[in-house]
């Protein structure tokens, strides 16, 4: 019994191992496959005032399948480089009326030397960092430095990562790699947030529209036809005059009727009392009112659902608040959970319903 147990045991532990290794392998070819398309496109910046440095790196880039590489003698080429590519964005933003990516046209890693003339590395990189659009820049320092400090104050002006040389080709490569690999699934998840955020900004613009017309054909049905005891039926309600108002203040409020049947000799009486007092009926509203449940709205709330029972759309209502659309969804969503209603629509009749807009 043992024997089968422990023969089984090896059998479950081989298999696992199996899948493991094949998962492993896997992934592997994935993540090379995702390398190899990457270096096609990667522009690596390379900056080292020695000439012989730059020429046998960049010859080591382009041996291993990148295919631009361009090189800088100091920080201040770097920086002369950047500042062009941002003049060209704001031109081509100029022209073209809408904001390009931000990281778009940008040098996919800087590999820079530490000690250069007129501008070091480490003044470089803290230029890089300071700047919104070059940010996420990937940023190697390279430096004959290797003392613990010396990496500190790399690592605190916002380096990716410290090689001291003479430094190993494949721990370089190996660097570049996981960086590049890593910004491009950023940017990836960059270009479909923006994606899906300019499919929700058309997809509310063409709905709105039309939604609007329906919810403003429902108000007019509702306040005028529908849902109330006024001219029509709707909640649109005549104004009594002043002569009426007071005769019906003054009226007698209390009526007795009596009424006297006879069914036997014996002349049974039945006797019926209506009395109708106006302190009663008043206490009756009171306890109605008590038993509504209280809505109270912040001034923001009301200030929206003022603007929506105005007929505002949403983005509309962002703007005259200058807060974004999300904001004002989000609070939507909180009047939709206060009033007990699914939709603006809802909202609206609530909100006429119950006095809270004139």
């Amino acid at each position: 019994m043992m024997m089968i147990r422990d023969s089984n045991k090896s059998t479950d532990k081989t298999t696992e191992t199996t899948t493991t290794t094949t998962t492993t392998t896997t992934d592997t070819e994935t993540t090379t496959e995702a390398i190899d398309s990457i270096k096609e496109d990667a522009w690596i910046v390379l900056v080292d005032d020695e000439e012989s440095i730059r020429s046998a790196v960049s010859q080591l880039f382009l041996m291993n399948g990148y295919k631009h590489v361009t090189t800088c003698q100091n920080g201040q080429e770097v920086l002369d480089l950047l500042l062009k590519l941002q003049q060209d964005q704001q031109d081509q933003k100029q022209q073209q009326q809408q904001q390009p990516p931000v990281d778009d046209d940008l040098p996919d890693c800087i590999v820079c030397d530490v000690r250069m003339p007129i501008m070091d590395g480490l003044q470089l990189l803290k230029q890089v960092r300071q700047n919104d659009q070059w940010v996420t820049i990937p940023f190697i320092l390279l430096t004959a430095k290797g003392s613990v400090s010396d990496r500190i104050q790399g690592y605190d002006c916002g380096a990716d990562a410290y090689l001291s040389k003479p430094f190993q080709p494949t721990e370089l490569l190996a660097i570049v790699e996981n960086l590049l690999l890593r910004n491009q699934r950023r940017k990836q998840q960059q270009q479909q947030s923006q994606q899906l955020q300019s499919s929700n900004t058309v997809t509310t613009k063409s709905v709105d529209i039309q939604d609007l017309y329906d919810e403003l054909n429902q108000i007019k049905d509702l306040l005028l036809y529908k849902g109330g005891g006024g001219v029509g039926n709707g909640w649109v309600i005549a104004t009594p005059a002043a002569s009426t108002t007071t005769n019906t203040n003054t009226a007698t409020t209390a009526t007795t009727t009596t009424s006297t049947t006879a069914t036997t000799p014996d002349a049974t009486t039945t006797r019926t009392t209506t009395e109708t007092n106006q302190d009663d009926v008043d206490d009756d509203d009171d306890a109605d009112a008590d038993g509504v449940d209280l809505v109270v709205f912040s001034t923001e709330e009301q200030s929206i659902l003022e603007l929506l029972c105005d007929g505002r759309m949403t983005k509309e209502i962002a703007a005259s608040r200058h807060v974004s659309v999300r904001r004002i969804e989000q609070l939507l969503t909180q009047m939709f959970r206060k009033t007990n209603t699914k939709n603006r629509t809802e909202l609206v009749k609530w909100a006429v319903s119950n006095g809270h807009v004139e």
